[in-house]
């Protein structure tokens, strides 16, 4: 059998098959045109071939296209899984992260900004008002309106009765007036039974809402506040439209006074409530969510999608859950932070750190008695811990000034009869006087200057102790969920004093900027004795007299008494500014005096010297009178005698002739 070709082969695998079943069917048809037909039926063959090759190919990129949309959505199923149970971790991590209250908000705020489609997010602390500082009297004759007097110098308890510094008695005295503990049951009652009794709700009428955190983009609202609008005018105001209608209460407002803990508006330019804090309405939706912590409101977080920071569109119910969520964790994040702290601080009272304080004042200002070295004794002076005695002591000379001025007047009058004083006499009487009101100076400015080291002794003290407590304290007040009002009136006493801006503590959130370590460095770095700005110390004076008594003092802050201890630091400020501010008058006046004494002391030099050459001048002069005198008395025995001599020659004969000396006047 003859092999096959290469031409055949190829024939056969391609065409063989199509030609086959072409010929097959012209046999069966028989048609009168075989060639034709068959051409036809190859035309149809390829034809239903290719129809069938794509029906094919059709049919597996559907199935290709169906396994890869149910791999998709096996895959986006899995991420939606993955991503649910990533922002469940999420939100059991921010219930168990354990910060200050701002940190844990702005945690909240990320978690918000990054698992929804929100364009912002911001939350608002539901804050008390910030009580008011003191005012002065209008009337300046008004007691009130003077400036209080210093706390007296302490003294031994031997030497006077209680012990410590003297301006913490006052305050110990109106604790007992108060009657002690307020919230302690009243004899007889049980004290399970005001447990057992049901809290009282919280009244939110007065609180407003502080704005502490926010999503990039939206900072400016840290700045600020959302308050309640005032009482609406019984009658509209003059100028006001025919469509007049008062402020509504803000729309996030419904959540405290309905106690409604989520609020949603899908499109919030149909709600007339919605304030918008830049006065510019926009389009889009808002949540708001009650954050509770021990069945209280505490903060506020507010989602919104208005436009152009957001889409405008209303938010998924998905996304409206997750922020509920974040906001639940939040509130448990709050409470364990809160439990925490009151564990820490439960049972421990600062009183010992009072006491230790006071303790300290107490042996600056009364040290010990120092051992005199051997054969001294008699020489060792006298301890004197108070330095108003040396000040009073100081004061005797100005009586010594009068008395002199009198018996100076007294001394002049006996010596008048019109006759004039002798200005030497004069003038070393007043050297004198001046000598001893200058050694009144010197024992004042010795006094002074001692009282003042004293006083800024017993400010280094409280600065010590401030700053021992100042992780505890800063750590307290930025855990705090609400304002401790009297430590607010203190702080900002000390920020007054510290020239920090009026703006920055108009209220807790603004000055909680300054709770850092640096502020108690800075009342360490503090120069009580500069100069005293009157109107700083007149703020410094109504922020701290608005301050409660020390019993509310040390309960708002029991582990620290924080406030208490920045009252004694403002008031030892004043005092070693005081102490030195009459130390520096008291050297002024020393100083002074010294100059004018040795004005005095260098013209009394002068009018001695001129009285010396004076008088000596008096002398040769009278000397040379005395001479002259002599010798005209001489001048005189000798002419008389010549007289004589000439009247005895006249009698004897005439005198000689030519003009010839006699022996006498030869003799002279």
């Amino acid at each position: 059998m003859p092999s096959i070709g290469h031409d055949t082969k190829y024939l056969q695998e391609l065409v063989g098959d199509a030609l086959a079943r072409g010929t097959a069917a012209t046999i069966t048809a028989q048609p009168n045109d075989p060639v034709d037909f068959l051409g036809q039926w190859l035309l149809r063959y390829v034809k239903n071939a290719k129809e069938e090759a794509d029906f094919v190919q059709g049919r597996a990129k559907d199935v290709q296209a169906k396994i890869e949309a149910l791999e998709a959505e096996q895959r986006a199923a899995d991420e939606r899984k993955s991503a649910e149970a990533a922002r469940r971790d999420a939100v059991e991590a921010l219930a168990a992260m354990r910060a200050e209250p701002q940190a844990l908000v702005a945690k909240a705020l990320e978690l918000i900004a990054s698992n929804t489609s929100a364009g912002s997010a911001y939350a608002a602390a539901v804050a008390d008002p910030e009580e008011p500082d003191w005012v002065p009297p209008e009337d300046p004759e008004d007691p009130a309106a003077n400036e209080s007097d210093d706390e007296p110098d302490p003294t031994p308890p031997d030497d006077a009765e209680g012990g410590g510094e003297g301006g913490d008695a006052p305050a110990a005295a109106d604790d007992e007036a108060a009657g002690g503990d307020a919230d302690a049951p009243a004899e007889g009652e049980d004290s399970g039974d005001v447990a057992a009794k049901v809290a009282r709700p919280v009244d939110y009428s007065m609180k407003y809402l502080s704005y502490m955190a926010a999503t990039s983009g939206q900072e400016f609202m840290k700045t600020m506040e959302l308050r309640r609008p005032g009482p609406p005018p019984e009658d509209a105001p003059e100028d006001a439209p025919e469509d007049y209608e008062p402020e509504p209460m803000p729309y996030t407002f419904r959540i405290l006074d309905e106690r409604q803990p989520m609020l949603y508006c899908d499109n919030v330019a149909f709600e007339k409530a919605v304030k918008f804090l830049r006065d510019f309405p926009k389009i889009g939706s808002y949540q708001a969510v009650g954050v509770q912590a021990g069945g209280e409101f505490r903060a506020i977080v507010g989602v919104d999608t208005l436009f152009p920071e957001g889409n405008g569109q209303p938010l998924s119910q998905a996304d409206q859950d997750f922020v509920w969520e974040v906001c639940l964790a939040l509130g448990r994040a709050y409470e364990a932070q809160a439990a925490e702290y009151k564990a820490l601080v439960e049972g421990k009272s600062a009183k010992q750190i009072l006491a230790d304080l006071d303790a300290q004042i107490m042996a600056i200002y009364n040290p010990p008695p120092s051992e005199p070295v051997e054969g001294e004794e008699g020489n060792a002076p006298a301890t004197d811990g108070n330095a108003a005695e040396p000040e009073a002591a100081a004061e005797a000379p100005a009586e010594d000034e009068d008395a002199a001025a009198a018996e100076g007047g007294e001394e002049g009058g006996e010596e008048g009869g019109g006759t004039a004083p002798d200005p030497i006499a004069a003038l070393t009487k007043e050297i004198e006087r001046m000598r001893k009101e200058q050694a009144g100076n010197a024992a004042a400015r010795t006094a002074s200057e001692k009282a003042a080291g004293l006083a800024s002794g017993a400010l280094g003290a409280v600065v010590d102790t401030l700053r021992g407590v100042s992780g505890a304290a800063l750590a307290a007040l930025r855990n705090a969920t609400s304002v401790p009002q009297g430590t607010f009136h203190t702080l900002k006493a000390v920020l007054h004093l510290l020239g920090k801006p009026q703006a920055t503590m108009s209220n807790w959130k603004r000055a909680y900027e300054h709770l850092t370590p640096s502020l108690f460095n800075e009342l360490a770095a503090y120069d009580a004795a500069q100069e005293r700005d009157p109107e700083v110390w007149k703020r410094v004076r109504c922020a701290y007299k608005a301050a409660p008594d020390a019993a509310k003092l040390e309960a708002e802050m029991p582990d620290t008494h924080l406030g208490l201890l920045l009252l004694r630091y403002v008031r030892a400020v004043r005092k070693a500014g005081r102490k030195a501010a009459a130390f520096r008058a008291n050297d002024k006046k020393f100083a002074d005096v010294a100059e004018a004494l040795a004005a005095k002391e260098a013209e009394l030099a002068e009018l001695v010297r001129v009285k010396a050459e004076e008088e000596e001048a008096a002398r040769m002069a009278a000397e040379e009178a005395a001479e002259a005198e002599r010798l005209a008395a001489e001048e005189a025995e000798r002419n008389a005698a010549a007289g004589e001599d000439g009247g005895a020659e006249g009698e004897e004969g005439a005198a000689p002739a030519g003009g010839e000396e006699t022996e006498p006047a030869a003799d002279e």
